[in-house]
């Protein structure tokens, strides 16, 4: 649509991005004021918005800022609907959660803190309620009409996007080296920039003090799960685990919110540390965001598209053999066809 409007052009789809990015924001700061504190809140947004993936994917154009926004959405007006009763929650919360499974249906995994809230709240009647099984059955419909409806684009054109390859087995999640990519190179490193997965380990002994705090806990455990069901992906992609942060910062959030005191720092050690852990966040992040800068001149796809721009017309049709990659035609602003290398 903003292509539409605007024509073609990159920050069209950045803008989209971050509008997202920003609205996933401002959905976990309302979840978790809602259901711990607003000093919680306040400290989880900002770690969300400086951790280093999420700041770099949230101006990528790729479907996760979207994909995140309608999780967080999805749940906060889900839970608003089971506060307030207003019908109009219950239904933005259906086209929320609808729109995350249709950007990746690996999101049925919000199946698990929206059931947690409505037990919650209602215990076992809530699952004799028609307005909950419409909503559960109407989004499996909806996600289920859709990739239908790409498995017969696949049939008719052989196109896809391939959801067979992010499934994991037993043997890949028994490996090592699943575990070490994961946790290691992926949510330490890349995720919590080093000095935030400790806090964030510390978060998770924390005494629950208020009983909201546990959709935090059935959400991270959702997310887990999904990982593991979806290993292949998660091994693989490092913005596949993109989600693990909304509930994740949560638990860094609630650490600083009620052990950080920033006049103390030099008085209480628990203060200098978390005072170090959140310098260590912010530097890490910043070098991580400065080595991954695009850099046009330097990539060499980039500069075969000038030169495929330099020696075709735009009515060119041009093949590429990239295993795939659409990236050639795309910044040569050619059409054509992308050839697997085996060929």
């Amino acid at each position: 649509l903003g292509y539409g409007v605007f024509g073609d052009h990159d920050w069209v789809g950045r803008m989209t991005s971050v509008f997202f990015s920003l609205a996933a924001l401002v959905f976990l700061y309302l979840l978790v004021r809602k259901h711990i504190d607003e000093r919680t809140a306040l400290w989880s947004s900002f770690f969300f918005a400086v951790m280093p993936l999420v700041a770099f994917y949230g101006r990528a154009i790729m479907p996760e800022s979207m994909m995140l926004a309608s999780t967080a959405g999805g749940i906060y007006f889900f839970s608003e609907w089971l506060t307030r009763r207003n019908f109009a929650f219950l239904a933005l919360s259906f086209v929320l959660v609808a729109n995350a499974c249709l950007l990746k249906p690996t999101s049925f995994y919000v199946g698990l803190p929206l059931l947690y809230l409505a037990l919650e709240s209602e215990g076992a009647a809530a699952l004799k309620r028609p307005a909950i099984w419409a909503y559960a059955v109407l989004v499996v419909v909806v996600v289920f009409a859709w990739y239908y409806h790409a498995h017969n684009i696949l049939l008719e054109t052989g196109q896809t996007i391939g959801l067979y390859d992010k499934f994991a087995n037993w043997g890949l999640l028994l490996k090592a080296k699943f575990w070490n990519r994961i946790i290691v190179q992926s949510l330490m490193e890349r995720h919590f920039a080093w000095t935030g997965f400790p806090v964030f380990i510390i978060g998770l002994f924390l005494k629950r003090e208020k009983k909201g705090e546990r959709l935090f806990d059935f959400w991270l455990a959702a997310v887990v799960i999904y990982i593991l069901i979806a290993g292949r992906g998660n091994f693989a992609h490092d913005y596949y685990q993109l989600v693990f942060m909304l509930p994740g910062v949560v638990f860094v959030g609630k650490v600083f919110s009620r052990h950080f005191e920033a006049g103390r720092i030099l008085k209480e050690k628990k203060s200098a540390l978390l005072a170090l852990a959140l310098a260590g966040v912010v530097v890490f992040s910043f070098i991580r965001l400065h080595r991954w800068r695009e850099k046009p001149d330097e990539s060499v796809t980039y500069n075969i598209s000038r030169v495929v721009r330099e020696k075709t017309s735009e009515k060119d049709l041009i093949v590429t053999v990239t295993d795939g990659d659409p990236s050639v035609l795309y910044f040569s602003h050619r059409k054509g066809w992308v050839l697997p290398t085996y060929l």
